[in-house]
Protein backbone atom coordinates (compact mmCIF):
# COMPACT_ATOMS: atom_id res chain seq x y z
CA UNK A 1 0.00 0.00 0.00
CA UNK A 2 0.94 3.40 -1.13
CA UNK A 3 1.63 6.35 1.38
CA UNK A 4 -1.27 7.86 -0.47
CA UNK A 5 -3.62 5.06 -0.06
CA UNK A 6 -2.63 4.84 3.85
CA UNK A 7 -3.62 8.84 3.80
CA UNK A 8 -6.24 8.23 1.95
CA UNK A 9 -8.01 5.38 4.11
CA UNK A 10 -7.31 7.46 7.23
CA UNK A 11 -8.86 10.68 6.06
CA UNK A 12 -11.93 8.00 5.36
CA UNK A 13 -11.94 6.34 8.75
CA UNK A 14 -15.16 7.30 10.55
CA UNK A 15 -14.99 9.55 13.22
CA UNK A 16 -15.21 8.62 16.73
CA UNK A 17 -18.42 8.31 18.11
CA UNK A 18 -19.16 10.01 21.14
CA UNK A 19 -19.45 7.11 23.55
CA UNK A 20 -15.96 6.51 21.97
CA UNK A 21 -14.65 9.90 23.08
CA UNK A 22 -16.63 10.02 26.25
CA UNK A 23 -14.56 6.09 26.78
CA UNK A 24 -11.04 7.84 25.80
CA UNK A 25 -11.41 10.60 28.04
CA UNK A 26 -12.33 8.44 31.25
CA UNK A 27 -9.51 6.14 30.30
CA UNK A 28 -7.06 9.18 30.39
CA UNK A 29 -8.76 10.70 33.69
CA UNK A 30 -7.92 7.29 35.18
CA UNK A 31 -4.39 6.87 34.43
CA UNK A 32 -3.99 10.64 35.67
CA UNK A 33 -5.52 9.04 38.96
CA UNK A 34 -3.53 6.35 38.60
CA UNK A 35 -0.01 8.04 38.07
CA UNK A 36 -1.28 10.85 41.38
CA UNK A 37 -1.41 7.51 43.65
CA UNK A 38 2.04 5.80 42.26
CA UNK A 39 3.79 8.80 42.53
CA UNK A 40 3.34 7.54 46.15
CA UNK A 41 2.86 3.64 46.03
CA UNK A 42 5.60 3.38 43.14
CA UNK A 43 8.21 3.85 45.92
CA UNK A 44 7.77 0.96 47.94
CA UNK A 45 7.70 -2.53 47.16
CA UNK A 46 4.48 -4.45 46.85
CA UNK A 47 5.64 -6.45 50.25
CA UNK A 48 6.19 -3.22 51.99
CA UNK A 49 2.74 -1.69 50.68
CA UNK A 50 1.12 -4.92 51.97
CA UNK A 51 2.18 -4.30 55.76
CA UNK A 52 1.02 0.01 55.92
CA UNK A 53 -2.43 -1.27 57.48
CA UNK A 54 -0.56 -3.25 60.32
CA UNK A 55 2.39 -0.69 60.61
CA UNK A 56 -0.31 1.99 61.37
CA UNK A 57 -2.60 -0.14 63.28
CA UNK A 58 1.10 -0.66 65.11
CA UNK A 59 1.83 3.07 65.28
CA UNK A 60 -1.37 4.07 66.70
CA UNK A 61 -1.01 1.77 69.46
CA UNK A 62 2.30 3.77 70.59
CA UNK A 63 0.99 6.65 70.40
CA UNK A 64 -1.93 5.68 72.60
CA UNK A 65 0.92 3.77 74.95
CA UNK A 66 -0.42 0.25 73.87
CA UNK A 67 1.78 -2.64 74.31
CA UNK A 68 2.45 -4.51 71.00
CA UNK A 69 2.50 -8.25 70.42
CA UNK A 70 5.61 -9.71 69.92
CA UNK A 71 5.51 -10.48 66.09
CA UNK A 72 4.98 -6.51 66.00
CA UNK A 73 6.78 -4.99 62.94
CA UNK A 74 7.76 -1.14 64.39
CA UNK A 75 10.41 -1.96 67.13
CA UNK A 76 12.81 -3.79 64.27
CA UNK A 77 11.78 -1.52 61.46
CA UNK A 78 12.29 1.84 63.83
CA UNK A 79 15.75 -0.12 65.07
CA UNK A 80 16.74 -0.82 61.65
CA UNK A 81 16.25 2.96 60.71
CA UNK A 82 18.22 3.87 64.03
CA UNK A 83 14.85 6.01 65.50
CA UNK A 84 13.47 5.45 68.91
CA UNK A 85 9.28 3.84 68.54
CA UNK A 86 7.68 6.64 69.46
CA UNK A 87 9.27 8.75 66.46
CA UNK A 88 9.16 6.00 63.88
CA UNK A 89 5.16 5.36 65.20
CA UNK A 90 4.77 9.21 64.50
CA UNK A 91 6.18 9.43 60.93
CA UNK A 92 4.17 5.56 60.28
CA UNK A 93 0.94 7.90 61.13
CA UNK A 94 1.52 11.19 59.87
CA UNK A 95 2.41 9.17 56.22
CA UNK A 96 -0.86 7.12 56.46
CA UNK A 97 -2.58 10.50 57.27
CA UNK A 98 -1.21 11.82 54.15
CA UNK A 99 -1.37 8.69 52.28
CA UNK A 100 -5.40 9.00 53.18
CA UNK A 101 -5.36 12.24 51.86
CA UNK A 102 -4.24 11.53 48.25
CA UNK A 103 -6.88 8.34 48.54
CA UNK A 104 -9.81 10.61 49.06
CA UNK A 105 -8.16 12.69 46.33
CA UNK A 106 -8.18 9.81 44.01
CA UNK A 107 -11.59 8.55 44.52
CA UNK A 108 -13.11 12.31 43.74
CA UNK A 109 -11.13 11.87 41.03
CA UNK A 110 -12.41 8.42 39.69
CA UNK A 111 -15.76 9.79 40.42
CA UNK A 112 -15.42 12.62 38.13
CA UNK A 113 -13.95 10.58 35.38
CA UNK A 114 -17.48 8.60 35.60
CA UNK A 115 -19.27 11.45 35.17
CA UNK A 116 -17.89 11.89 31.59
CA UNK A 117 -19.15 8.73 30.56
CA UNK A 118 -23.08 10.56 30.94
CA UNK A 119 -24.75 10.74 27.93
CA UNK A 120 -25.64 13.88 28.89
CA UNK A 121 -22.03 14.84 26.89
CA UNK A 122 -23.69 15.27 23.87
CA UNK A 123 -20.61 17.03 22.00
CA UNK A 124 -17.21 17.20 21.71
CA UNK A 125 -17.20 21.04 23.05
CA UNK A 126 -19.05 19.70 26.23
CA UNK A 127 -16.91 16.68 26.42
CA UNK A 128 -14.13 18.90 26.73
CA UNK A 129 -15.03 21.13 28.84
CA UNK A 130 -15.54 18.37 31.09
CA UNK A 131 -12.40 17.10 30.82
CA UNK A 132 -10.92 20.63 31.65
CA UNK A 133 -12.45 21.23 35.02
CA UNK A 134 -11.82 17.47 35.93
CA UNK A 135 -8.51 18.20 35.35
CA UNK A 136 -8.10 22.01 36.61
CA UNK A 137 -10.14 20.21 39.78
CA UNK A 138 -7.49 17.36 40.29
CA UNK A 139 -4.75 19.57 39.91
CA UNK A 140 -5.66 21.94 42.44
CA UNK A 141 -6.54 18.93 44.80
CA UNK A 142 -2.88 17.33 43.95
CA UNK A 143 -0.73 20.12 44.27
CA UNK A 144 -2.84 21.49 47.73
CA UNK A 145 -1.25 17.64 48.91
CA UNK A 146 1.94 18.43 47.66
CA UNK A 147 2.40 16.39 44.58
CA UNK A 148 4.09 17.88 41.56
CA UNK A 149 2.45 16.39 38.36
Amino acid sequence: MSINDAVFRLAQAPAPTMAERRERAFESAMAYGNAITSKITGTYSDAEARTWTIQEAEARMVLDGDDLPESALLPQLAADKGVTLLEYAEGVVAKADAFRAIVRAAVALRRGAEALLSEDITTPELLAEAVSTLRAQTHTAAVGLGLSL
